[in-house]
């Protein structure tokens, strides 16, 4: 069998590219709501990037500040989430959607300092209706959308799979011995000591200061809370303890409690996730948030 030259292994790599770019300009061509990159700066001198996707229709637009979960500090899972298929749920009911990517910090210290930012930038844009902004946030950004909305005039936040009392959190981390040896636990447990100034036994307090469950008081709009009863990283008491404190704190709430689903549900082709997709959309209208 003859052997490839140099020059055919070139033309089929130039081949290759070609196709590449035609099928991503085919794609972008096909999205209605291209990503843009905008690059932000916190109070302190910390830049960081956020995504945002724009519907087509005339605006000022209603948005929603979408904060992805997982540690801070990986821009890509910001674009990621801003082209989620909740993103998209949003984008095509009407919303503006954008999704910073805050900085990688023990819980609640410069990462809301970062979404704060993003969503000051969503205030003052001409292109967003200051009125009619929300937050949401999934996982450890669900985190953070709570304590974030006391410093904000959203209309309404949203969490899904989110830690609610990080107490409780540090329980189920420890609990067993395989998961705490776990490099993520591990550092996780290790910021919180050093934030918090001490472990969660010498300084309860302290963690409580950083746990929604504990801070609701402070939230000025509407929550909505959607867990998967078999979330193995979040357990599903999570919602149920967020909810017993907006209860008695006389809040205005809502919980959606989703069977046998998982952490990553919302995001997942599912019949839940769509349901949970219209659940949100819903809830934004109600509570002063919808396109016009």
């Amino acid at each position: 069998m003859r052997r490839f030259s140099r020059l055919n292994w070139l033309a089929i790599a130039a081949l290759g590219g070609t196709a590449f770019v035609i099928e991503r300009q085919r794609r972008k061509a096909r999205d209605p709501w291209p990503l843009h990159e905008v690059a932000l700066q916190a109070p302190d001198g910390h830049t960081f990037r956020a995504y945002m996707r724009v519907p087509s229709s005339k605006g000022p637009h209603p948005a929603v500040l979408l904060l992805h979960g997982g540690r801070g500090g990986a821009p890509r899972r910001a674009a990621v989430l801003a082209r989620s298929r909740v993103a998209t749920a949003l984008l095509a009911a009407g919303y503006a959607v954008f999704s910073p990517s805050y900085r990688r910090h023990a819980l609640m210290a410069e990462e809301i300092d970062d979404a704060a930012t993003a969503y000051e930038y969503l205030r003052n844009h001409p292109q967003f209706d200051p009125d009619r902004l929300a937050i949401l946030g999934n996982s450890h950004g669900g985190t953070i959308a709570l304590n974030l909305a006391p410093r904000t005039s959203a209309r309404a936040v949203i969490e899904y799979s989110a830690v609610s009392d990080i107490e409780l959190m540090v329980a189920f981390m420890t609990s067993n011995r395989v998961r705490a040896s776990m490099p993520l636990v591990r550092e996780a447990l290790d910021d919180l000591k050093r934030t918090c100034g001490g472990t969660c036994e010498e300084v309860p307090e302290m963690y409580r200061g950083l746990s929604p469950a504990y801070r609701i008081w402070g939230i000025p709009c509407p929550v909505f809370i959607a867990h998967g009863s078999h979330d193995g990283l979040v357990p599903v008491t999570h919602a149920y303890v967020l909810r017993d404190a907006l209860e008695a704190a006389e809040k205005n709430h809502e919980i959606h409690i989703f069977p046998r689903a998982t952490h990553a549900f919302p995001f997942q082709k599912r019949t839940d996730a769509g349901i949970l997709s219209k659940l949100t959309i819903d809830f934004l209208v109600r509570n002063g948030c919808s396109p016009r």
